[in-house]
């Protein structure tokens, strides 16, 4: 999550020190912290998830791997995108 959707809505962070996330173009990016029980909707879908707070530009919330997972089986080939 962007660390200006927490300032919009006065969510608390949790600081996270010396943590960092790798990102697509193999670059690193440092988390500022993290949010707890965080709740999102999409139209119908709903959920509640912790949230690390990263550098964004351009979005507001990225879904890693970990809420990938909870969709289920996920068969993807990253040698042919």
């Amino acid at each position: 999550m962007d660390l200006e959707v927490t300032k919009r809505n006065n969510l608390y962070i949790y600081p996270k020190n010396n943590f960092e996330v790798m990102i697509g173009n193999e670059g690193r990016i440092s988390c500022k912290g993290s949010c707890c029980n965080i709740k999102l909707s999409m139209d119908d879908y709903k959920m509640q998830s912790n949230m690390y707070i990263l550098p964004f530009e351009g979005c507001d919330i990225v879904f890693g791997i970990q809420w990938l997972m909870i969709l289920g089986l996920d068969l993807s080939n990253f040698h042919e995108l």
